[in-house]
Formats: structure tokens, sequence, C-alpha cells
């Protein structure tokens, strides 16, 4: 029997074995099983694309196996996955985080040499190991320890959400492309490629049809705390923001970037899974959807239903319950947003004094929604906008991002719009 065959056997179903032990022992619970779940979804993703770089960095790189998949042999892939996707997350539960992850990397460390001629090691492998754990291990077990504990919603929405991304986008397509990550990663890297004006247009409408599943899962973490993943949803009906425009956000930017990539760069597997999509969202997913979501919210989810087109946008949003806009008139600038929004007639918003609010003091302008979510400064302004029409929305849909709102607010209160106890 073949080494190398031994070597991917045990890389295979150690892990699938030590998994499945812990997971008869343990018996997770519901959530641990969501977070295993999305842990399993970002190990996939960050696997394959930090295992690429590992070797094009010559950090290491894997022979030739008869199943392989993203450059590697798909038993090492499917076993990464397993063991810190599984076994990781129901480890933590006895070792808490950190106790997991030096198990883990010492175990990787004495394994990963005696794996050749299926892994050969580079010079610089344990600087690779290193990434792999910061990159790939850490934001998993976070992720999984945020879905256990029913914290931090827009951290975990944008973790799963950059793993979603990246397996239906990136890695899935290469599979049928014929080329490898590596490969790909040569061919993007070169500067001909990054300053040509086609690459840089395509980016700037990838970006824009894309902006609404960004805004989607930002109302989904924030208003109803929770992610855009059926294992671990909102915990109210979002009909705000971008839903109050189209129900499907995301699956109508997923349609459009995938057709759009596939046309791009000519891969017929990204123009089938934009078809796949589309056949998906209007057959199980709203079957089941709409199944759910009666349950839940009744006569609520009905309404909206008929009111929200589903593939395409409305001018003017839905008509829903009241947010509010607070904003001192006494502040030269506060006053002339909020002016600003007394004369747009907003529908569902309305525009009051700071004074009038009865909770804590106000330092910002204010914006709280009918979940009694509260954004101030720029955060507030970028939801309020979404009141008034499709256009002001898509505006306020790219400002609320949260690097670009930062720069932003910081701009502002450079410029004397600082909150006002800092006056």
């Amino acid at each position: 029997m073949k080494r190398e065959f031994v070597i991917e056997c045990i890389a295979l179903y150690w892990p699938v074995c030590l998994a499945a032990f812990f997971v008869l022992l343990l018996r997770p619970s519901r959530r641990e099983l969501a977070a295993i779940a999305m842990a399993v979804t970002w190990q996939a993703a960050s696997l394959a694309m930090l295992n690429a770089w590992a070797q094009h960095l010559q950090w290491w790189e894997f022979g030739m196996s008869q199943w392989s998949v993203f450059g590697m042999p798909a038993s090492l892939y499917l076993g990464w996955i397993v063991l810190w996707g599984v076994a990781a997350v129901l480890i933590m539960r006895y070792t808490g985080l950190l106790g997991a992850i030096v198990i883990l990397f010492v175990f990787d460390v004495v394994l990963m040499p005696m794996m050749q001629p299926v892994l050969v090691l580079g010079e610089w492998w344990l600087l690779g190991e290193g990434v792999l754990i910061v990159f790939g291990l850490l934001p998993g077990m976070l992720l999984a320890q945020w879905v256990v504990a029913d914290v931090r919603p827009g951290l975990r929405a944008s973790l799963i959400s950059v793993a979603f991304v990246s397996i239906v986008m990136i890695l899935l397509p290469v599979i049928g492309s014929g080329e490898s990550i590596q490969e790909i990663i040569h061919r993007v890297s070169s500067v001909s490629s990054i300053f040509h004006w086609k690459v840089w247009g395509f980016i700037t409408v990838i970006f824009i049809v894309g902006l609404p599943a960004l805004a989607a899962v930002i109302e989904f973490s924030r208003e109803g705390k929770g992610t855009p993943i059926p294992f671990d949803p909102p915990k109210c009906l979002v009909d705000s923001g971008v839903y109050s425009y189209i129900a499907n956000p995301m699956q109508f930017s997923m349609f459009w970037v995938l057709l759009l990539e596939g046309l791009f760069i000519q891969n017929w597997i990204c123009i089938l899974l934009a078809l796949v999509s589309v056949i998906y969202s209007e057959g199980i997913a709203r079957w089941s959807e709409n199944e759910d979501l009666v349950s839940r919210y009744g006569d609520r989810w009905k309404h909206y239903k008929k009111t929200a087109p589903r593939w395409r946008f409305r001018l003017l949003p839905v008509q829903s319950e009241l947010a509010s806009l607070y904003y001192a008139p006494n502040c030269s600038v506060c006053s002339e947003i909020g002016s600003w929004f007394v004369q747009q007639a907003t529908p569902n918003l309305k525009v009051m004094d700071a004074d009038s609010y009865s909770g804590e003091t106000l330092t910002r302008i204010t914006y709280i929604s009918i979940t009694g979510e509260r954004r101030q400064g720029v955060d507030a302004i970028a939801a309020a906008i979404q009141h008034i029409h499709l256009g002001w929305a898509w505006i306020g849909w790219l400002i609320q991002l949260p690097v670009l709102s930062h720069v932003i607010q910081l701009a502002l209160d450079a410029s004397g719009a600082a909150p006002a106890k800092e006056k």
C-alpha cells in the first residue's frame, strides 16, 4: 500500500471519526449545530484561499493526488474542514477558545512534517501555519463562539457573508474554469490586469449591483440581530432599509453579480450558478420562507409580501411603522440637516427636536428605528435618507458601509460636527 494513500486516508477519516465521536458524546445544542454549520462554511472558504496563497508564496506544496480540489488533495481539504469546522467547535466547549487553538496548532506542527510526500513543507512553513491560524482557524472559532452565545450579530453576519460570497463567486467558478487558484492569483496580480480600465469598470459595476446585498446584511444584523443564514436568522421581520424597496436584495445582487462575472471572465459555471440561484429562490427558498414567516409574523408578513416586489425595486419605500430622527435646532450643522429632512416630507420618518427625546441626552443627530435600534451621526443620516426614495436610498446604503461611514464621520467631526459634549 502506497504511503501517499495511507496519509490521505488518515487525513480524511481521522478528523471525521474524531468529529463524530464528539458529536455523539456532547449532543450539540441547536445553536451549537448552527455554529458548526457556519464554522464549516468559513473553513471551506478560508482554507482553499489561504492554501492557494501558501503555495503561491512557497510555504508548502501538495503532491499529486487522484482527487484534487483547489490545488490540494481533496482528502486533506475535507479532513481539514471537518477538524477545524466541527471538532474544533466542540473541543472549545471543554478548553475554551485559546485552549482549542493551542491544541490544534500543536497538532499541526507535529503532524505536518510527517505528511511528506503528500504535503511538502518549505523553509517558511511555520509562518504559513501562523497565517492559517490567524486568518482561518481563529475567525471560524470566533464566529462559532458568537453564534452559540448569540452576540455580535454584525461581525458574525459579516464573516459568514464573506465566506459565502467567496465560495459562490470564487471557489465554485474556479472548479469549472480549468484554472487553479494559483493561476488566477498570478493572472490578476499582474500590473497590466489590475490597472486595465475594463477591470476597474467591471469592479465598479459589480459593486453597484452588489450594494443591495451588503445593505441587506447590515439591516439583518442591526434590525434583526441575526444573519442571512437560515441557521441563524433575524429575530424579527426586517422590512426596513433596503427591504422596504425589494424583498430579495441578496438574491437580486447574487444573480446579477454572478451573471456579469460569468460574462466578463467567460465562465459558464458563473452563468449557470446565476440561473440556479433564481430557480432555487423562486422554488425551494420561496416556499420554505413563506411557510416559516407566515407562522412567525402572520398578517404583517402577508402585507409585506404583497407590497414589496421580489426582483425589482420600488421607487418609494413600503409603508411601515414610523421611525424617528432627532436633531438639535441650536446646532448649525444639525439644524440644516433636520430642516432639509422636514422639507422632504419623508414617509414613515418623524423629524423631531432632540429636546423632546425622553431617554438619555443625545449628543449627535440620532435615528431610532421601529425596533428601537439607535444610530447616530453619519449612520443616522444614512438610515434616514433611505425613507425618501430609491435614489437617496442607494446613497444611504453606500455611506452606511462600516469603513466608509467611519471615514466620513471623522471628516465631519474635524470640520465642526463633533458630538455636543465634546464641544
